[in-house]
């Protein structure tokens, strides 16, 4: 039907899907197909002539199925991914999530996540524009288009002018970045646009340079508020973690629509048969962040000495990402500094250790290491910091705010097998009545104003 060439591979793929068959494709094999090399560029001459009259006999074979089609050439983001009804969204954020390295990328892996999981088509725009090949590679395999490479540098508005008509919603992540692109997309879209804070930027630093004494961090507080405001007034929807953030956010700007979502979702809910064999003190954090280095100087200097003089052999395991000289200073015989670990290997931790500690002095937002000690049954002991939107968790954990009470805190749990098994499983319990995917994909849904597709 299509000799002597043009056009049968596109029949192919049609009689394939006519077959009830799926055809897949790799995007990362590459391909380069030299324009005309065989037949030249002219189509009114020789078999290149036979392009343009076999495109009509494609069209007419299978008009019925390119009746949905849009106008070749219009409509070309949606067209290549076949959403022609399907909402698209772009997410903004500072760099590829790392999920397995912090815990703002494994809320913003969570969202793309729930948008994916309701048919939604995700572009992602890192704000550094890094092709971050693990991560990178790991977003494209589940469909979405991450826009990457420095041909992309200064080019957002680009961007915008060939695809923004296409969007339906941005979700936006951090004052920092969110401050960079808000202009540009309410000029050139009508996408409706969420912002996500991750935390109040501003009470956080605030905190820190009380602590500290810090007039260099007071003057950071002032001007991330300043950042943080004009987000929340050019966001359609703001998003906190907690409802404690939120209502702060409405409380400072009447005006904004500002919500709760949940940041983290899980599948399984631990709940641990035994506490026998478990020995470690367990902090879980990514130690880039400042109010973490602080937490690890504060427990082991201050806390774990009142802990030793009753319990010599109990060990203390700091875990997480980039460990900085002061915190890899505190390692000793009884602490254990282990720098970037798999999700397996910190799996292997929680299951080994007897309770997680969280002794947060300053900080703001619902807190993943907390959560995540709570979805793995791990008796936990936290500041009312680290405490912060989780609302009356002081039911299933301890919460208390001196080195004196965190370690006799960590003593009784250490030695009472019966209130050690009650926190864990009260813990999981309530980490599951929480923190799972679809109470953060109504809320996420609803914030774009997507319509969430019914799971069966």
């Amino acid at each position: 039907h299509f000799v002597p060439a043009y056009c049968e591979d596109s029949d192919l793929a049609f009689r394939v899907r006519a077959a009830g068959l799926e055809a897949y494709y790799t995007p990362f094999s590459e391909v380069i197909h030299h324009e005309g090399i065989s037949h030249g560029t002219d189509t009114g001459v020789g078999i290149k002539a036979y392009q343009v009259a076999n495109q009509k006999k494609l069209a007419e074979r299978w008009k019925a199925e390119l009746a949905s089609h849009f106008e070749n050439g219009q409509h070309v983001m949606r067209a290549r991914d076949r959403a022609y009804e399907r909402p698209v969204v772009l997410v903004v954020d500072h760099y590829v999530p790392q999920p397995d390295r912090d815990a703002g990328s494994r809320t913003m892996a969570a969202f793309i996540d729930r948008l994916l999981e309701h048919g939604v088509q995700v572009k992602f725009w890192p704000d550094n524009l890094h092709y971050d090949t693990d991560y990178v590679r790991a977003l494209q395999a589940k469909g979405v288009e991450v826009i990457y490479g420095h041909v992309w540098l200064g080019k957002f508005r680009d961007y915008l002018r060939q695809n923004g008509a296409e969007l339906d919603a941005v979700l936006l992540s951090r004052p920092h970045v969110a401050d960079q692109y808000l202009e540009a997309l309410r000029e050139l879209t009508n996408a409706r646009i969420v912002y996500y804070g991750h935390d109040l930027h501003f009470r956080r630093l605030a905190q820190e340079a009380e602590v500290r004494g810090d007039a260099d961090l007071r003057s950071k507080a002032v001007h991330a508020e300043q950042q943080e405001r004009r987000a929340w007034r050019e966001a359609d929807v703001t998003l906190y973690p907690s409802e404690e953030e939120a209502a702060d956010v409405r409380s400072l700007e009447s005006q904004v629509d500002a919500r709760a979502i949940i940041p983290y979702a899980f599948d399984q809910f631990e709940r641990p048969g035994s506490a026998s064999e478990r020995n470690d003190v367990l902090f879980v954090a990514g130690f880039a962040h400042g109010p973490n280095v602080d937490a690890a100087r504060w427990l082991v200097n201050d806390v774990m000495p009142k802990v030793w003089a009753r319990l010599p052999a109990m060990r203390v395991m700091l875990v997480g990402s980039n460990p900085t000289a002061e915190v890899k200073g505190l390692a000793s015989d009884r602490v254990e500094v282990t720098g970037y670990v798999s999700d397996d290997t910190l799996l292997r931790h929680y299951r080994q250790a007897r309770l997680a500690v969280v002794p947060l002095r300053f900080g703001a937002g619902v807190k993943s290491k907390v959560v995540e000690a709570l979805q793995q049954g791990l008796p936990l002991v936290t500041t009312p910091t680290g405490a912060q939107g989780l609302p009356a968790v002081e039911a299933v954990c301890d919460v208390v705010d001196s080195a004196e009470q965190i370690a006799e805190s960590i003593i009784r749990l250490a030695t009472d097998d019966a209130r050690w098994m009650e926190r864990s499983h009260s813990g999981s319990a309530y980490a599951e009545r929480l923190f799972s995917r679809e109470t953060m994909a109504c809320t996420l849904l609803d914030a774009m104003g997507l319509t969430r597709k019914e799971t069966p």
